[in-house]
């Protein structure tokens, strides 16, 4: 059974989409831009939701918001703890409706190219013919050839009439 590439593609998009979403609302929340430590934590963390999500089979969009939710909320959490970021009440109303409303447009749309991927290419299978094998030309073949080593017996290097010997005074 050949892997489904569509696991691999949904799985890198719930990571990358909860990765700059969950950057995006920090800091237009309130936070400043995450500090390279933060920004790597949160990329760590949202990938491995995204790889978790990506091994799922059949997922439906419910869990697929589920998993998004989760990874913005562990990468803000993240966030939270690696970098300064106060909360007051405004930025926690539009973080909130940041989240909530990436969180629903997300989960379609990666759902919507799950499926659009899958008609692509099974509308390729049908349109596009198999490659047939193609006929071996036997002429092209070149035969092998032995190459033996011609040694000397060992009894004659050891006799003293050998090659070896001292350089010939001129």
């Amino acid at each position: 059974m050949a892997p489904d590439v569509n696991h691999v593609l949904r799985g890198a998009s719930v990571g990358a989409l909860s990765a700059i979403v969950t950057a995006a609302a920090h800091s237009a929340g309130g936070g400043a831009l995450p500090s390279e430590a933060g920004f790597l934590l949160l990329v760590s963390v949202c990938a491995a939701i995204g790889w978790v999500t990506g091994s799922m089979r059949g997922i439906s969009r419910v869990r697929l918001m589920g998993a998004l939710a989760a990874a913005q909320a562990f990468g803000h959490l993240a966030l939270s703890l690696m970098d300064t970021h106060p909360h007051g009440d405004p930025a926690d109303g539009r973080m909130f409706w940041a989240h909530l409303v990436a969180v629903v447009a997300g989960a379609y749309l990666v759902d919507a190219a799950e499926r659009g991927s899958r008609w692509a290419a099974s509308t390729l299978r049908r349109v596009v013919p198999a490659p047939a094998p193609g006929p071996i030309d036997r002429t092209l073949c070149v035969p092998v050839t032995m190459y033996r080593v011609v040694r000397t017996p060992r009894l004659f290097d050891l006799s003293g009439t050998g090659t070896r010997g001292p350089p010939f005074a001129a």
